[in-house]
């Protein structure tokens, strides 16, 4: 049996409306669970849905919220945060740093080239000609 949890989380942000975020995850699914969040946590900083400066939930209230083990979410916020896009401050709360844009600019791109040669490889696997 699948399950899956999705969640509606209001972010605190500088702006006059929170912003609502919405994150599923597949406990049963292809990737692991961390990594499903780490990919729709930067889908949505790449998207503009979450913006530098923007309040995360605390990673005890997002694993409440979502069903799964705190440590769970906090090796996701973990592997954000050392890849730039986010600020984890000891009681001080867990915002979208203020590179994680431009970073998440050329992380776009480079997911897209990763996607292209993969369709090279089967392409040319397939023996169908590149013009």
């Amino acid at each position: 049996m699948i399950y899956t949890y999705i969640s509606l989380l209001f972010c605190e942000t500088g702006h006059q409306n929170n912003m609502k975020l919405f994150l599923k995850v597949n406990p049963s699914g292809e990737l692991p669970v961390y990594r499903q969040l780490v990919q729709q946590i930067k889908n949505a900083i790449g998207s503009s849905i979450i913006k530098p400066g923007d309040q995360l939930p605390s990673h005890r209230d997002l694993a409440s919220e979502l069903v799964i083990a705190p440590m769970t979410v906090k090796k996701a916020y973990d592997i954000l945060q050392l890849e730039s896009l986010i600020i984890m401050g000891s009681g001080k709360g867990t915002f979208v740093s203020e590179q994680a844009q431009k970073i998440s600019e050329t992380s776009k791109f480079i997911r897209i080239q990763e996607k292209i040669n993969q369709l090279v490889i089967e392409a040319l696997t397939l023996n169908i000609p590149l013009k």
